[in-house]
């Protein structure tokens, strides 16, 4: 800015107020510019400030836009989710009443069955009892007759020697004379042999008719069983009626019925745990043969039938067969109850006590074992173990492979309680049968070879036959025995096992159910836990 000369510049101002005025009007200048200056950059600054705001009004704008458009999609979403909700729980709901009507009339449906069935149940049962208490009376008066026959034969007998001897005596000195006895090689002596050697084509599979075995002759031998075990009804029957004419014959029955069937219940697992229980029943069953009881046929409980020689009696103590038949049903029970909720634990303890008491020559009959009294519970509760099968969803079916009743012609037990069963008698005949008597000197009552015949049974049963029934006793009769199988059978009884674990359950009828598929895991858990690769 320029500076104006001073007003007082003349010839008569002094020089120094000339410079003075000049001087003011350099700060007064300086000062205006400073104060322009710092107006202008406050102008400025308050623009920017100015721009500032309105970008943050702006940014808050487009925040709080942009959240009340979430906001009012998640209102939306929950709305839609509630609907959502709402519409699933109707239709539930309607299902529900749907399904509720359909068990409702399937309910009345099974009643209105069940009590045809039964009123043909009873029909048919009275039926039985009628022919039954029918034969059990032929079968006791022949009995007798045999009895009484034999008896006079005896005494025939013995007066024709007696004659004989006393023409003889004065010819020479009568000597009785006895079989020399056994000597101890001849008794003791083992024969050392492979264990068991089962015909192998009984399980390959695509096996020709040939080598399966004949159905017919299966039913045959299963009906047979199911003789004995009527035959064991029978004899109930008939101790009943006897134990009514002796006061002491019903008491020693009652007594040793439940010293056995609780000496059954105690049977658990564990080494010398079964040592009492053993010895309670032993002392029981041995005590029989020393009590009076009248004498009863007892070839009928023996399969095959023995030759008889002509003159033998084919009687023995009928206290001794009917607690040898309570024996029998309460091992059963036991399987039953015990095995089939812990079959790899409790099927083996029972299965030995059960193989050893019929193992014991003190209870054969003339050299044969009754342990056919035993396994006709099993043909009349687990038909499946000797080849039968049948339609799982028809009556007639569920009855030919084991299904039972709930209580007298009631309707048939749940799903679950015929697992359970099927479960315990699979393993207790596993149980049963898979024993070693190599160091024994008993002889087997019920080999190895049962339990092949057996699992070859099921594993050959046709693929349009296969059920839920059979995959459970096949589990049941190899878990927690494969080890015994091997041992006894070897590399085929690997391949048996291949075959019934992985083969059989490729063509179950659809698919199959909770069996079918615990047996088809069986494989995995073989390999993971027993070692055991098929």
């Amino acid at each position: 800015m320029a500076i104006t000369s001073s007003p007082w510049r003349s010839a008569q101002d002094s020089p120094s107020r000339q410079l003075l005025w000049e001087l003011s009007q350099i700060s007064i200048a300086s000062n205006r510019n400073f104060h322009a200056r710092l107006d202008r950059e406050n102008q400025e600054r308050e623009l920017v400030h100015r721009k500032a705001l309105a970008a943050a009004a702006a940014e808050h704008d487009r925040v709080r836009e942009s959240a009340e458009l979430a906001c009012k999609e998640l209102q939306l979403q929950v709305e839609n989710e509630r609907r959502r909700r709402e519409e699933e729980q109707r239709r539930q709901l309607e299902l529900r009443k749907q399904e509720q009507v359909e068990r409702e009339l399937e309910a009345k449906k099974r009643r209105e069955e069940d009590l045809a069935r039964t009123a043909e149940l009873e029909a048919r049962k009275a039926e039985a009892e009628r022919k039954a208490e029918a034969e059990a009376t032929a079968r006791a008066k022949k009995a007798e007759q045999d009895q009484k026959a034999a008896e006079e034969a005896r005494i025939q007998k013995e007066k024709r020697n007696a004659e004989i001897q006393r023409r003889n005596a004065s010819l020479q000195s009568a000597k009785p004379i006895s079989p020399s006895p056994p000597t101890a090689s001849s008794t003791n002596s083992a024969i050392t042999k492979p264990l068991v050697q089962p015909p192998a084509p009984s399980v390959v599979a695509n096996a020709t008719p040939a080598q399966l075995p004949n159905a017919s002759e299966l039913v045959t031998e299963h009906e047979l069983y199911i003789g004995i075990h009527r035959e064991c009804k029978a004899l109930r029957t008939f101790m009943a009626k006897e134990a009514k004419k002796s006061s002491e014959l019903k008491t020693a029955m009652g007594d040793m019925r439940r010293e056995i069937r609780k000496s059954c219940g105690q049977l658990r697992a564990g080494k010398n745990a079964n040592k009492l229980p053993l010895a309670n029943i032993l002392k029981t069953l041995k005590q029989a043969l020393s009590i009076p009881s009248p004498l009863y046929p007892v070839a009928r409980f023996i399969y095959p039938q023995p030759d008889m020689p002509a003159g033998t009696s084919d009687t023995g103590s009928s206290l001794l067969l009917y607690l040898l038949n309570i024996f029998s049903k309460a091992i059963v029970a036991q399987l039953v109850s015990e095995a089939g909720i812990e079959p790899t634990q409790k099927a083996d303890p029972i299965g030995t006590i059960a193989s050893h008491i019929f193992a014991l020559e003190t209870f054969h009959w003339q050299g044969h074992s009754l342990i056919n009294i035993l396994i006709a519970k099993f043909h009349a509760a687990c038909p499946v173990l000797f080849g039968i099968y049948g339609p799982e969803n028809t009556i007639a079916g569920k009855e030919r492979l084991g299904w039972t009743h709930e209580g007298k012609g009631g309707p048939f037990i749940g799903l679950q309680a015929h697992q359970q069963r099927m479960t315990g008698l699979g393993a207790g005949f596993a149980g049963i049968s898979l024993r070693n008597y190599e160091k024994s000197s008993h002889e087997n009552p019920f080999p190895a070879i049962k339990y092949w015949t057996a699992l070859s049974n099921m594993v050959n049963v046709p693929a349009s036959q296969k059920t839920d029934t059979h995959a459970m006793v096949m589990k049941a009769m190899i878990e927690g025995f494969e080890d015994r199988v091997l041992l006894f059978f070897g590399d085929v009884g690997r391949l048996a096992l291949r075959m019934a674990v992985k083969e059989w359950v490729k063509d179950v009828p659809g698919g199959g159910g909770v069996g079918t598929k615990a047996l088809a895991l069986l494989a995995d858990v073989m390999r993971r836990e027993r070692k055991i690769a098929l």
